[in-house]
């Protein structure tokens, strides 16, 4: 059943998007990067439903990168490094870099969602995945957040992340040295959250 609560967020979600992708155009400078507002996918599952078509199969745990942006050294880099947060702090993070003939622009944060919700990062109980979606070509980037992880951090702290520590890389082109770094912040600011909660 669709309550009136819920078409007042979708309503808000269309805007929201529109809103992105007018900045986008209105922005020529190739240095500019817009930013999706983080929202919590759900409950994660991983490939719990078949995957429709506009969804592409996982190719690794940690690293997809269909815009072929990342060198093997550095997804293998940041593939060490999220296996290590993973054992050390139980939190499962997912990148993804999408091709522009995947998604319309229009489409590009809804298609993220999708996305980390067919392919169900985390662990199901904890529900503690991170998948980071960004693509060059468009210039976005969105992170989406499991519900464990937003016991810790909120949307606000997600996108000052992004906004102070990612798009600073990104917009000298060196796409390795922003998901390491927002990796990197993420899991530091989640183990702060965690420590405090358990002091």
């Amino acid at each position: 059943m669709v309550t009136r609560t819920k078409l007042h967020r979708c309503a808000g979600l269309l805007v929201m998007n529109l809103f992105l992708l007018v900045a986008s155009h209105a922005n020529t400078d190739s240095r500019t990067f817009v930013a999706g507002s983080p929202a919590s996918p759900g409950h994660f599952r991983y490939m719990l439903y078949p995957l429709p078509d506009t969804i592409p199969a996982p190719v690794d745990e940690y690293v997809n990168d269909f815009e072929s942006v990342l060198t093997k050294a550095q997804t293998d880099s940041l593939r060490i490094l999220m296996t290590s947060i993973r054992k050390e702090h139980s939190i499962v993070f997912c990148i993804v870099s999408i091709d522009s003939s995947m998604v319309q622009p229009a489409r590009f944060d809804a298609f993220t969602l999708q996305l980390a919700n067919y392919w169900g990062v985390g662990d199901r109980e904890k529900d503690n995945g991170i998948v980071i979606g960004f693509s060059r070509q468009y210039r976005r980037l969105r992170i989406q957040n499991g519900r464990g992880i937003e016991k810790f951090i909120s949307n606000m702290e997600t996108d000052s992340i992004m906004q102070t520590v990612i798009f600073p890389e990104f917009k000298t082109g060196d796409f390795y040295g922003g998901l390491r770094a927002g990796i990197i912040a993420l899991m530091q600011l989640v183990r702060s959250k965690k420590s405090k909660i358990s002091a």
